[in-house]
């Protein structure tokens, strides 16, 4: 009985010990250790959900997707806006080289502004939350008696849906017409 007992004990015990002298790994240990105060972000929400999708943005790709957001629900034609933006032109030239000989003329090619999407600065980091400074419109602006300030939004990690450390800062899509052909019907 005792045999059997420590052969039991060995096998618990065993796998224990050699996964404790396996090399640590140095990726961090949790999703908010990837992330910093002053880290510029878009927030989106998802329809009909309490859930946000979190992307990260680099200053000057920040700078552009804030620029994206004036065109309001208006699609503008891309290469006219990557005249005046280089990092839209940077952008507009991957999707088209992605896009190969596909067919698409830059004409076609228009700039999809984010919806549902507010933008601001990460104020803070908790172990179960994330408080967001919004930057943008007015709205976003509260004013107080004798003091004014940016409005802040707490996000409760069981809310994130996924954090998008390399966000792009514009999206395109093809706007060529379609005959009924083409389209099936």
């Amino acid at each position: 009985m005792t045999a059997r007992l420590l052969a039991i004990f060995g096998l618990l015990v065993l796998p224990t010990a050699s996964s404790a002298q396996e090399p640590a790994t140095t990726q961090p240990k949790t999703m908010f250790a990837y992330l910093s105060t002053g880290m510029h972000v878009g927030v989106k929400s998802v329809d009909g959900t309490a859930s946000v999708l979190i992307f990260v943005y680099t200053d000057d790709n920040y700078t552009t997707v804030l620029g994206t957001t004036k065109f309001g629900q208006t699609y503008p034609i891309a290469k006219d806006a990557a005249k005046t933006n280089a990092a839209i032109q940077r952008e507009l030239d991957v999707f088209m080289s992605n896009r190969g000989s596909a067919g698409i003329s830059l004409e076609n090619v228009r700039i999809m502004p984010p919806v549902r999407t507010a933008f601001g600065t990460l104020a803070a980091i908790g172990d179960d939350y994330l408080m967001i400074e919004l930057d943008g419109d007015i709205g976003d602006i509260k004013v107080e008696r004798d003091a004014t300030s940016k409005r802040r939004r707490i996000i409760p990690k069981s809310s994130i849906g996924f954090i998008d450390l390399d966000a792009k800062p514009v999206h395109f899509f093809d706007a060529t017409p379609r005959s009924r052909l083409q389209s099936g019907g």
